[in-house]
Parts: C-alpha cells; structure tokens; sequence
C-alpha cells in the first residue's frame, strides 16, 4: 500500500505487513501453545487413577499377599506334617523290630524247651519203640 505524504510517495505498506506477519505468527504460535497445553491438561487428568481404582488395586494387592502368605504357611506346614509322619513310621519300624525280635526269641525258647523235652523222652524211653505195631506181627 502506498500513499502520497507530501506529494511524495512512501511505502508504508512493508512496515505494516511485516508487523502484521509478526502479530499473526505470534499468535498462531500463542495459539498452537495452548492448544497443546489444553490437550495436556486434559489428558493429564484423563489417566489420572479414580479413588476407587486405587481402592481397587489396593484391594487387589493385599488379596494377592494374602493368597501367597497362605501358600506359603501350607507349604511349610505340608513339609512339617512330612517330616511328623517320617518320624512316626520310623517309631512304628523300630517297635514293630523290637516286638518281632522279642516274638522270634520266644520261639527260638519255645523251641529249645520242645527239644530238651523230647531229648528228656528219649533218654528215658530207650527200649520202648516208637513205632506203632504193625498188625502183621500180632
């Protein structure tokens, strides 16, 4: 744009459009910045965590250390309940070995008194057969 100042003409047309670009970048920039900001905000407090699902996850994880604190006390009352019933057996086995070692010594007494009885028979028995008689020899 030109105008005459005193029958002279001037350009003042350059000032003004360069203040003009400036202005209008200015505020596109100023704009563009908000507008960025704005989304930002906004999509801070969008994937900001609700009370109740914090109270959720939370709910959540005490349930979860629940849980495994009460696998882990099964487990360890399994391996005591283990080594109780290890321990009982092993009670059983030696009194069921003593009982049988004291029934096989019995038997063995039992067995020697049987023995020195006939042995005692025998002794006092020499000319006496023991033999049944046959009927042929009647």
């Amino acid at each position: 744009m030109s105008t005459h100042i005193e029958g002279h003409p001037a350009t003042v047309g350059f000032k003004v459009s360069r203040l003009a670009r400036l202005v209008a970048v200015g505020a596109v920039l100023f704009a563009f910045c908000a507008a960025v900001g704005v989304t930002a905000y906004s999509a801070g407090q969008a994937s900001r965590p609700t009370d109740a699902a914090v109270a959720a996850q939370r709910r959540a994880a005490a349930h979860l250390a629940v849980v495994e604190a009460v696998r882990a006390k099964g487990a360890a009352d399994h391996l005591k309940r283990l080594r109780i019933v290890a321990r009982h057996v092993a009670a059983q086995r030696a009194a069921d070995q003593r009982l049988l070692a004291a029934a096989v010594l019995r038997e063995q007494r039992a067995g020697d008194r049987r023995a020195a009885l006939a042995f005692a028979r025998g002794r006092g028995q020499r000319g006496i057969s023991h033999r049944p008689a046959s009927r042929a020899r009647r």
